[in-house]
């Protein structure tokens, strides 16, 4: 039972861990301003010249630590923060609008599914954002822990959704929708494999846990998720197998009407030798 609740995690959080990632498309890193000195520069440098500290104090996220450097920290960048619950609340209310400003490339986004999803999902609260900075110092992982606020259910129900966020030349976070590079891809994915987000994994799917044990409405409602989950799996699979099977007929009438057409041409050219051997021994 507890394996259920643990998997129905990822699926009552509007955007299931690793889904974001899986949804990319391919975008061509911007190029930075010329002349503009990378964070981790400037945090080297800040305190040697007045100029560089002012620069320093206009930033919209300063880089903590290094690009990489695989340290978890909660809550760390207030722009983030603020940009994830600004990206939570306008999928709670299909602001489409609202969506496209917070994202690259809004063309990705599954609105009828986002319209499904809202019809249940109320609100998300007490968000958290668990930060882990990318390969660049422009670029973060960011596991959100967040309670979400079902319909006709009392009790909140914990859940994790993961964001690749990037910064923009001007410095200004977004969510980033699109394809990745390889190296970059493994990075992400590796991240889940951290003892730190593992642990935070952890704790989300113990309170998921006690949450449905005391409320029989989210108990209900989870198992629904997850029963609908599985039927949808089932189909895509079904249809998988149906397109295989469709496929290897195709292939097989194929080859029959190959060798049929080569057995016809072999009985035609018999037939053609036999006629000339039969007009040579007559001649």
């Amino acid at each position: 039972m507890k394996l259920k609740y643990k998997k129905m995690i990822l699926i009552i959080s509007m955007s299931a861990m690793g889904i974001g990632m899986v949804t990319l498309s391919l975008s061509k890193p911007r190029d930075k301003k010329e002349g503009k000195e990378p964070a981790v520069a400037a945090l080297a440098d800040a305190g040697t010249d007045e100029e560089d500290i002012a620069a320093d104090e206009t930033k919209i996220v300063e880089l903590v630590g290094k690009p990489g450097d695989g340290e978890l920290r909660m809550d760390v960048y207030p722009a983030i923060n603020e940009l994830v619950k600004k990206y939570m609340s306008a999928k709670v209310a299909c602001d489409y609008e609202t969506l496209r400003t917070l994202v690259n490339d809004s063309s990705v986004i599954d609105e009828d599914d986002l319209r499904a999803k809202s019809e249940y999902v109320e609100d998300y609260r007490n968000i958290v954002c668990y930060t882990l900075n990318g390969l660049t110092e422009d670029s973060f992982i960011v596991y959100v822990y967040e309670d979400l606020k079902i319909l006709n259910v009392n009790t909140l129900a914990p859940g994790m959704t993961r964001l690749y966020i990037k910064l923009d030349e001007s410095g200004n976070p977004y969510i980033y929708l699109g394809a990745i590079d390889d190296e970059t891809q493994k990075f992400i994915q590796e991240t889940s494999t951290h003892q730190a987000v593992i642990d935070i994994i952890n704790t989300v799917n113990t309170k998921l846990d006690e949450a449905v044990t005391k409320d029989e409405d989210l108990k209900n409602f989870v198992e629904d998720r997850s029963n609908s989950s599985a039927t949808q799996d089932k189909k895509v699979d079904d249809s998988k197998s149906k397109d295989s099977e469709s496929t290897d007929k195709e292939s097989t009438k194929k080859e029959t009407t190959k060798k049929e057409s080569t057995k016809k041409d072999s009985e035609s050219s018999d037939k053609k030798d036999s006629s000339k051997k039969e007009a040579s021994d007559n001649n």
